[in-house]
């Protein structure tokens, strides 16, 4: 008995999540490594980075559309424009480190990051639901997305794509398939 948990208890707890806590460390890495590299924008960044700096900091240009962009280019660099096009929850998620820690590559992309992680925890709970009993094919399905190129490249950049999957993967779980007769 070591502490509050025995060994044998620990080695069942082992065999049942281990393969699972791997492979969501291991999709973690891949997301989290050098978050601020690149150091510049990538793709629609220009128009999610400084919306998202602006929705941390309470700047209402961020909800206005009237705003040029010469205005926001001359603050955030050449090419930059603020985006009205996409629902604002997921810009104001994107703030939150950068509330906290301020504007910096890795803060403006962390958030994207975690949500990408945590869609291979969702991932492994979906395959567990369409494949009850078959664990291990839940762990492959997980392990394929933690390696993803795809996915893995959208975690790791401040856009909203990744976070749809993160918000509507979960609203499959536990609900009933349409059988055919």
């Amino acid at each position: 008995m070591i502490g509050w948990i025995s060994v044998q208890k620990f080695k069942n707890w082992w065999r049942k999540w281990g393969v699972l806590v791997i492979i969501v460390a291991v999709g973690g890495w891949l997301r989290l490594k050098n978050l601020d590299t690149p150091a510049d924008y990538v793709f629609d960044e220009v128009y999610h980075a400084p919306v998202v700096d602006m929705m941390a900091r309470g700047d209402a240009r961020a909800w206005e559309w009237w705003h040029t962009m010469d205005e926001v280019s001359a603050e955030y660099g050449a090419g930059t424009m603020i985006d009205w096009l996409h629902p604002p929850l997921a810009k104001l998620v994107q703030s939150i480190p950068v509330r906290i820690w301020g504007y910096h590559w890795w803060t403006i992309r962390l958030a994207s990051a975690l949500c990408g992680t945590a869609t291979i925890v969702v991932m492994y709970w979906l395959a567990r639901e369409a494949w009850p009993g078959r664990r291990g094919l839940a762990q492959a399905a997980a392990a394929l997305l933690a390696i993803d190129g795809v996915h893995v490249a959208m975690s790791r950049l401040c856009m909203n794509d990744v976070r749809s999957p993160t918000i509507l993967m979960p609203m499959r779980l536990r609900r009933p398939t349409l059988r055919v007769m």
